[in-house]
């Protein structure tokens, strides 16, 4: 079997979430007890599972609020350097064990897919400091799911989740192709928001100016 350095090491990402079934045994889930889990990789760990309800056409309003100020927050701390360790208020809650086992049943599906397409490659995207553009996308991205949009607008939840989802993934499996195209759906996400915008804006206009 090849040694070659640009394939990453194993367990992947979606080991670490079979074995972090034992914490979830119980009817309530410490936080602090899955950042324990994820090591160095919680925060984005985190997000790539709170990224999950979101990746669908239909957007989820006021879960998606909650949520995407939480994943701006933690994308913030990677900004300033401060990625390895969750927020206080964040590391002492306690979350519900069925739901999160649901959540990590099918979590683990699909990263189980994903797992033979990771390569360690493109590191520079991947460490400072150019590896902190990673905590900008999330921001952002965490941002536009925030964002109180109308439901007419298709994927308003699901292009910033996939963005984000893949600009952590990148970032816990130190893959920089998967940065890479993080980066460039969080910008096609706003690009897709302002090009909404100048359509409802119009839209506005033209039926206040028929108007009687």
């Amino acid at each position: 079997m090849s040694n070659s350095p640009e394939r990453r090491r194993k367990p992947g990402f979606s080991h670490q979430l079979k074995q972090a079934e034992a914490i979830a045994a119980g009817p309530k889930v410490k936080v602090s007890e899955l950042e324990k889990h994820f090591s160095g990789r919680a925060f984005a760990s985190i997000i790539a599972i709170l990224c999950l309800p979101f990746l669908q056409p239909v957007p989820v309003p006021g879960l998606s609020v909650a949520f995407g100020l939480v994943i701006a927050l933690l994308g913030a701390r990677l900004i300033v350097g401060r990625a390895e360790a969750l927020p206080g208020f964040l590391s002492r809650r306690e979350i519900n064990g069925t739901k999160f086992r649901r959540v990590l049943s099918g979590a683990q599906v699909l990263f189980h897919r994903l797992d033979p397409l990771f390569r360690r490659r493109l590191q520079l995207l991947v460490v400072p400091p150019l590896g902190r553009l990673v905590g900008v996308g999330c921001v952002l991205g965490g941002v536009a799911m925030a964002l109180p949009l109308p439901p007419v607008v298709l994927f308003s939840n699901g292009l910033p989740a996939f963005g984000v989802l893949l600009l952590c993934l990148g970032w816990i499996e130190r893959d920089g192709l998967f940065v890479l195209c993080g980066h460039v759906i969080s910008l096609a996400t706003w690009l897709y928001f302002a090009a909404c915008w100048k359509i409802i804006h119009a839209v506005a206009l033209e039926l206040w100016g028929r108007w009687p």
